[in-house]
């Protein structure tokens, strides 16, 4: 019996995972702390490497193998076609039974499913707060003093945008648009340029 723990990161531990794959009676298990998402883990590649025929592979969750249903049967019907045994502890799956092996189908279907309604719930969430005028991702790093000299020459028509970026130390006017966004468009319109028609040389 095989038996394959999975922590996401670093930081996780695996002592919980192993102590069930023991129990369950594996005599070889591969620890592997890398996302489910990756691609390459060397471990879970290891492991079908050296299992054979008659085998058995054992996992403390099914999420712990793949987190796509496609995955995940791709590797059963590997594993089918090598006459190797599936057990899932804590979904009380064993593929030995027909039962078991419609129930590794079932909730990897289900596993799917749950992970995608998360992930269009968490995309609501944040287009709802983005419109309340909520920001995500880092903060700004353009902060103090130097915020404010770079406000003052973006407000400066008289300077070119690209120029500007290149006094600061940027090689293009995307930071400046990203930190300083509709600055620019606003000092141009106090200006008198008409910043909805063909575009000026300063906005460049």
């Amino acid at each position: 019996m095989y038996g394959y723990a999975r922590v996401s990161t670093e930081d996780q531990n695996l002592d919980m995972q192993i102590q069930a794959l023991e129990k369950a009676g594996c005599h070889y298990i591969f620890k592997e702390k890398t996302s489910g998402a990756s691609m390459h883990r060397a471990q879970l590649e290891l492991l079908k490497k050296s299992i054979r025929a008659g085998d058995t592979l054992v996992v403390w969750k099914l999420d712990r193998l793949g987190r796509n249903i496609g995955e995940l049967i791709q590797l059963s019907d590997v594993m089918n076609s090598q006459n190797i045994e599936f057990k899932s502890i804590t979904e009380q799956i064993d593929t030995k039974s027909p039962m078991g092996k419609f129930m590794f189908h079932l909730l990897a279907s289900l596993a799917t499913l749950e992970r995608d309604m998360t992930k269009e719930r968490t995309k609501a969430g944040m287009a709802a707060a983005r419109a309340r005028g909520a920001t995500f991702g880092r903060p700004s790093k353009i902060v103090g003093d130097k915020r404010q000299a770079m406000l003052a020459d973006i407000q400066d028509v008289s300077i070119p945008l690209k120029k500007v970026a290149e006094m600061h130390g940027y090689k293009s006017v995307t930071t400046l648009n990203n930190h300083f966004p509709g600055v620019r468009a606003k000092a141009l319109a106090d200006a008198g340029f008409n910043v909805k028609g063909p575009r000026p040389k300063l906005l460049q």
